[in-house]
């Protein structure tokens, strides 16, 4: 007699028939969306006086537990629909393959040779590989090399490995070549390689990868499955930190945003933690921790360098402190020395040996090579004089910046949460990277990894997303903006007024193209007839936006290098003064506005949107606030539409793209209006509202008068 299945197995089985019947992509940040909306309406105090305290409070639970309950549902589709796994098991060997090797054979392989030593393992090991081209990628420069020239050169590549390691190798090759199918083995080879950093490979390989061999299958699912531990550990940190709303936020952020949809990082190696890492920072800057916040930081740079970028807000806090300790410090100095001569002396002394220091720096500046300075197409070194005025004031600047915070400091005038983020960053960095040296032997990882990474990031790749791919994209000259914006409005309003909806893009021939071509021989124009097939709301959408390809251009990149530059200075300069008044979590998660303006990675990267997420969440009961959240899941669902016209191709990724540029946009102009000094303008602002109104007053007392005096008259 068999087993009768558990409860739990029926409640799975359940789980999945839910998921399979619905879309869970569309109706879960759909129905967060409603809840939203229904949580901010219901914070409105008008709304609390209606329904009193008591009921109000009842209807907030409802929301709340609705909330948790997508949440869990997120979950659900984010291990693919309830464990319908898309190629039949969580474990994805093919991106497993790339970071488990990589880490644990880093001495060995390095950046360049992992698939030619994977293909003379499989050469010994019963071939499986099989390429009409009969190559594989060259990692060394990212073209092709021939399968025989790899055979012919072996021994130059098991040379690397002593005679257990290269055992231990053909173990894992047979172990990855049992988990891919022939055609995923076939792709896996002419990928673009290993891309984690020497200092992670350090880490991960040290600690995980060596010391957990691939004799066991269920070990590697252990691995497989850490990025969930982590996922799951910083959401009840962000629980804590936080709150239970922008914990649930996120869950059903990640699990049903389209970026995240593909098997890059489900099921993979450590493929989230630079992410989890930077939310894990701004949690301990919330609570007060700032020296963890640096480390988690600097772990999130030391495995995917572009987070780097995220120092940015912390940096610009540090700014506006320093230069609050420059004032503080000229007060300081008026109050010890109020003799006006003496102080004055001291002040042009001081001046004067910095600005000895910004001559001598920028003189220094001045040597460097031209060569640093090619891609900001400035003609390097600058004529001397106006290279003077232009470094020697900003180093100048610089220098006054430095004392007043080395007096800041050791004075204890100064905050030091912002001091200690850096110096625990730093020093987790440099532990880190002197470290790698030791483990490695010297300086080569170091040089292969910049090498490799500097081509990947000048590659162009139809996968990225980043506002250089904004820049660089171009559409079609014969696509007609104007009357697809037409056909667009006239959908929406055939929909809500219930009428149906027929093919947009059909037109009518004119009497021209029905009169008989001059010449009868000559071959007749195509032309789109009209046509009474009614369409849903979705297909018509789809006629009318599918022509919205764009196309990358990268030459545009070089033509228009200084305009690049100049934007970048612009919007820069723009999140420095609007992080002056955000408050410190907010300053930090702040700084994914220059990542997305200054570096492009590819899609499933964007798993990092869960950062500028809490710099909406924490305060979703604000309508400015709750509207960003509600954008971020349409560009979850948003995805998944542009994905069934385009595919994987660039416009998918360019319409996302322009998504996130909008949040940027919105993300700067809440900060900039953030950093307003409104304690000077309100007093304007209810002069003019007090004006105003009397204003109104007079006019409606005149217009009350002139009424009564018409009805005195008639009478």
């Amino acid at each position: 007699m068999e087993n009768s299945p558990s409860i739990f197995q029926i409640i799975l089985w359940e789980l999945q028939k839910f998921a399979n019947q619905h879309d869970l992509r569309y109706l879960i940040p759909s129905l967060t969306i409603l809840i939203l909306i229904g949580l901010v309406i219901l914070n409105r105090k008008w709304v609390i006086s209606y329904l009193g305290p008591a009921m109000s409070g009842i209807v907030r639970g409802v929301l709340l537990a609705s909330l948790c309950i997508c949440a869990f549902l997120a979950v659900g589709n984010y291990i693919d629909s309830f464990g319908q796994w898309r190629y039949g098991t969580f474990f994805n060997a093919y991106e497993f393959y790339h970071y488990y090797l990589g880490s644990k054979y880093a001495k060995e392989i390095g950046y360049t040779r992992l698939y030619a030593a994977s293909l003379i393992a499989d050469d010994e090991t019963d071939r499986k590989y099989s390429n009409p081209q009969n190559n594989i990628r060259n990692l060394a420069n990212g073209t092709y090399i021939s399968v025989d020239d790899v055979i012919k050169n072996k021994e130059q590549y098991k040379s690397r490995f002593s005679p257990e390691r290269w055992e231990e190798w053909l173990k894992d090759i047979r172990f990855f070549k049992r988990e891919l199918t022939t055609s995923r083995w076939n792709n896996v080879l002419r990928d673009k390689g290993y891309n984690a950093s020497p200092i992670w490979s350090m880490l991960v390989g040290g600690f995980l990868s060596n010391p957990i061999s691939t004799d066991n299958r269920n070990h590697m699912l252990i691995l497989a499955s850490l990025d969930l531990i982590l996922i799951g550990i910083t959401t009840l940190v962000v629980l804590y930190a936080f709150g239970l709303r922008p914990a649930m936020f996120m869950l059903i952020l990640i699990g049903t945003h389209y970026m995240m949809r593909f098997s890059h990082m489900k099921g993979a190696y450590l493929r989230t933690d630079f992410a989890m890492c930077l939310v894990l920072s701004a949690c301990m800057i919330k609570l007060n921790h700032y020296k963890w916040a640096g480390i988690f930081t600097a772990y999130s740079v030391i495995s995917r360098v572009f987070p780097a970028v995220f120092l940015f807000g912390p940096g610009a806090r540090l700014f506006w402190d320093l230069c609050k300790m420059l004032r503080i410090g000229y007060d300081e100095l008026r109050i010890r020395f109020y003799d006006r001569k003496q102080r004055m002396g001291i002040v042009g002394g001081f001046i004067l040996f910095n600005l000895v220091i910004s001559f001598v720096g920028s003189l220094i500046f001045r040597s460097f090579p031209s060569s640093l300075f090619e891609g900001f197409t400035i003609p390097w070194p600058l004529p001397l004089f106006i290279h003077l005025v232009l470094f020697v004031p900003v180093i100048f600047f610089g220098m006054l910046l430095f004392w007043a915070g080395l007096w800041g400091y050791f004075a204890k005038r100064m905050e030091r949460n912002w001091i200690n983020y850096f110096i625990s960053f730093t020093i987790t960095i440099t532990i880190l990277f002197v470290a790698s040296f030791g483990y490695y032997g010297g300086m080569y990882q170091w040089r292969d990894y910049a090498d490799k990474i500097g081509r990947h990031s000048r590659d162009i790749s139809p996968w990225r997303v980043g506002y250089k791919y904004l820049f660089i994209a171009q559409y079609p000259n014969n696509l007609d903006l104007k009357k697809s914006l037409k056909d667009i409005f006239g959908v929406i309003g055939n929909a809500l007024l219930g009428r149906p909806i027929t093919d947009p893009t059909a037109t009518v021939p004119t009497d021209n193209q029905q009169k008989p071509p001059l010449n009868p021989s000559a071959p007749k124009p195509v032309v789109k007839t009209a046509t009474n097939e009614t369409l849903t709301f979705a297909s018509a959408m789809k006629k009318i936006i599918s022509p919205w390809k764009p196309f990358t251009r990268s030459i545009i990149y070089k033509e228009q290098a200084r305009r690049w530059w100049t934007t970048m200075a612009i919007v820069l300069v723009l999140c420095l003064i609007a992080s002056r008044k955000l408050s410190p979590y907010e300053s930090f998660v702040f700084g994914f506005v220059p990542c997305f303006f200054l570096v492009s990675p590819t899609y499933y990267y964007y798993i990092m949107l869960a950062v500028p997420l809490l710099f909406f969440s924490p305060k979703s009961d604000y309508i400015p606030r709750a509207i960003a959240i509600i954008w971020l899941y349409i560009s979850a669902m948003a995805g998944y539409f542009f994905y069934t016209m385009w595919e994987q191709e660039f416009a998918t990724y360019y319409w996302l793209g322009c998504m996130l540029f909008v949040l940027c946009i919105y993300m700067l102009l809440i900060a900039m209006l953030n950093s307003l000094p409104w304690e000077y303008i309100k007093p304007f602002v209810d002069n003019f509202k007090n004006k105003l109104m009397e204003k109104i007053k007079t006019h409606l007392i005149k217009k009350e008068k002139s009424e009564e005096t018409t009805i005195t008259t008639e009478e």
